[in-house]
């Protein structure tokens, strides 16, 4: 029978443990998902509480948005400017080619009913938000802490705030806090029964276009009932 400080065998088995917790983490009840990709890598787990308000409107109004960078990136510059641009505006403030713009970008949006055209003006029809309230990643690791801690800066370009958890046999990580510290990513140790908080997680400063892409990519699966994200070679078998 495992006790609270049996080491962790898998980072996988780390999964089921840590969920009771999660609100630790966030500050505020979430939810929990595991293996969803963002724009730059797949966080073990993302925890994220939707905007009520904003999910209402959007199932009111049969809208839907598409998981793309560029798509998304497009949305949130004509929400903030509601009298429109032509393409060229769009192309130098979103850096995104006419080209791309022309024939993917802006005729997806026109087909699940977010802007129209008038004149080569392109405007929204209703404002796009990102769905979510709050968004909080997640690395485990077993002791590789440094490792974790790379993975957990590149999602915090996508999150509000990103976290790096340990099985709780790893101090060597806690001796190195400062690491943490300096770049904002929290730091928690993890045992079968309690989480240790060793540094919180201070707010990201984040892309509003990826941290909204995995978001929508959030939301979708939690419409679709889905928990664990296509990439399945740590924690598909476990956390389904």
């Amino acid at each position: 029978m495992s006790t609270a400080r049996d080491p962790f065998t898998t980072e996988a088995e780390m999964g089921p443990h840590l969920r009771p917790h999660v609100r630790t983490l966030a500050g505020t009840p979430v939810l929990w998902f595991a293996e969803v990709p963002a724009v730059n890598g797949i966080p073990d787990m993302s925890l994220v509480r939707f905007d009520a308000v904003e999910t209402r409107r959007r199932n009111r109004h049969g809208l839907t948005m598409p998981d793309d960078l560029s798509i998304v990136r497009t949305a949130l510059l004509l929400s903030e400017r509601p009298a429109g641009l032509g393409v060229d505006e769009l192309a130098r403030s979103t850096r995104l080619s006419q080209r791309l713009l022309k024939r993917r970008v802006l005729p997806t949006l026109s087909e699940h009913g977010w802007v129209t055209s008038n004149d080569g003006v392109w405007r929204m029809t209703r404002r796009y938000s990102d769905p979510a309230a709050l968004l909080v990643t997640i690395e485990l690791k077993l002791r590789d802490w440094r490792k974790a801690l790379t993975q957990a800066l590149h999602a915090s370009v996508g999150a509000d705030a990103a976290w790096v958890v340990l099985d709780s046999r790893s101090t060597s990580a806690t001796d190195q806090v400062r690491h943490f510290q300096v770049r904002g990513v929290g730091l928690a140790l993890l045992d079968r029964q309690n989480l240790e908080i060793v540094h919180p997680a201070r707010p990201a400063n984040c892309d509003p276009a990826r941290r909204a892409v995995l978001a929508e990519r959030l939301l979708r699966m939690k419409d679709a009932g889905v928990r664990v994200g296509p990439e399945r070679h740590v924690f598909g078998r476990i956390l389904t």
